[in-house]
C-alpha cells in the first residue's frame, strides 16, 4: 500500500512538473534557441572597453585609452601599459553579474605598430528570475575569452588593425529548485575578428571604424529550448564613429552601432547610438558622462603619475538585450591601469 501510495505521489510531481514546463514554453513563444548566445555575449566580449570608455556612453572604434577596443588604436598608443577592470551588474530578475578584464599593450615601434593582449572572464549565479508557468528558477551565466589585437601605422595620420579570438566559451543555465535543468546552452568560437581603421584627422581626434565577424557552435537543451541540438550562430557588428576636443580639457564623441545575429532560422538586428563627454579638471581628476543605447553613464578618475583609477556607474545597461528576461540593472565598473 505504501509503495502504491510513493507511485502515484511520483506520478503527479512528474505530471506536474511537465504541465508546469509545457505551460511555460507556451507562454515563451517557441522556446529559447541558440540566439540566446547573444544575451550572454553582450554582457561579455561585446563591450570589450575600458572603464573610462564605458562612463564615456561606450563607443568602440574612435576613441583610445591604455585598453581600447580598436585594434588599429595598437598603430598610435606608444607607451606599454597594463590595467584590471572589474564590472559588476546587479539584475533586477536575475543573478549579480561579474566580470574581470586584464589587458597589456606593448608597443613594437612606439607609435608605429603594437600588440595588445586581453583577457575576459564572467560568472554569475542566483535565484531571483520567476518564469511564467515555472516560478523562480536559478540562473547561471559564464563567459570566457581572449583575444589578441595587432595594429599599425599606414599613413601620417592613418593607422589599421586585426583582432584575432583565440577562445571563447559561453553558458547560460536555468534550473529549477526541484527537478531537471530547464534550458542549456553552452557556445563555443569556430572563429572570430575584427577588423579597425583610425584616421587622425586633427590631432587627438580621430574617425573610427570597426567591423566585427564571429561563428559559434552553440548546443541547447532542455523542455525550453526550441529546438535541442547543435546549431551555428554567425554574428557581425560594425562601428563608426568620431572624436572631437571642443577645448583641451573637454572631449567629446559620437558612434553608431549595427549588430546582426544569424542562427539560420531566426535573424536579428539591432541599431544602437553611443555618445558621451569627458572633462579633465585640475589636479589629476577628469569627470565622464554619456548615453549607451539610451543607458545614461557617468564616470570620474584621478590619475598620479603613471597609475590612473576610473570609476563609473551605468544605468540599465545593455537594455535592448537582457530586459525583456532580467529587466533593469545596475553597473559599477572599477579600473586600475598603469603606464611606463
Amino acid at each position: 500500500m505504501l509503495m502504491a501510495k510513493t507511485c502515484r505521489l511520483l506520478a503527479s510531481c512528474a505530471m506536474l512538473y511537465l504541465s508546469l514546463t509545457i505551460c511555460c514554453a507556451v507562454v515563451w513563444g517557441q522556446g529559447m534557441g541558440p540566439e540566446t548566445y547573444g544575451l550572454v555575449a553582450d554582457m561579455a566580449m561585446g563591450t570589450p572597453a575600458s572603464s573610462r570608455i564605458l562612463a564615456m556612453g561606450g563607443q568602440l572604434s574612435c576613441l583610445t585609452d591604455r585598453q581600447f577596443s580598436n585594434p588599429a588604436f595598437a598603430g598610435v598608443e606608444m607607451q606599454p601599459s597594463a590595467g584590471l577592470r572589474y564590472n559588476n551588474t546587479g539584475l533586477e530578475r536575475g543573478p549579480s553579474v561579474t566580470s574581470i578584464l586584464g589587458s597589456y599593450f606593448h608597443p613594437l615601434r612606439s607609435g608605429e605598430d603594437g600588440l595588445q593582449l586581453t583577457i575576459l572572464t564572467m560568472s554569475g549565479d542566483g535565484g531571483d528570475l520567476a518564469l511564467p508557468g515555472v516560478g523562480a528558477v536559478n540562473t547561471d551565466i559564464m563567459s570566457n575569452a581572449w583575444v589578441v589585437d595587432y595594429g599599425r601605422r599606414i599613413a601620417p595620420k592613418a593607422t589599421v588593425g586585426l583582432s584575432i579570438l583565440g577562445n571563447e566559451r559561453v553558458g547560460l543555465r536555468f534550473t529549477p529548485p526541484v527537478g531537471p535543468t530547464l534550458f542549456n546552452l553552452e557556445a563555443t568560437a569556430s572563429y572570430g575578428a575584427r577588423l579597425g581603421v583610425a584616421y587622425e584627422w586633427q590631432p587627438g581626434d580621430f574617425l573610427g571604424l570597426l567591423w566585427n565577424a564571429s561563428r559559434e557552435k552553440v548546443t541547447t537543451s532542455g523542455p525550453l529550448a526550441s529546438a535541442p541540438g547543435n546549431a551555428h550562430v554567425d554574428s557581425t557588428q560594425i562601428a563608426i564613429g568620431t572624436s572631437y576636443h571642443f577645448t583641451p580639457q573637454l572631449l567629446c564623441a559620437l558612434e553608431y552601432q549595427r549588430g546582426r545575429i544569424n542562427t539560420g532560422s531566426v535573424v536579428g538586428t539591432s541599431h544602437e547610438w553611443h555618445a558621451g563627454a569627458e572633462y579633465q579638471a585640475p589636479g589629476g581628476w577628469a569627470l565622464r558622462a554619456g548615453v549607451s543605447d539610451h543607458s545614461p553613464t557617468f564616470g570620474a578618475s584621478y590619475t598620479k603619475g603613471r597609475w590612473r583609477a576610473d570609476y563609473t556607474f551605468i544605468n540599465d545597461w545593455k537594455h535592448t538585450a537582457v530586459n525583456d528576461l532580467f529587466g533593469g540593472s545596475d553597473t559599477h565598473s572599477l579600473q586600475l591601469t598603469c603606464g611606463w
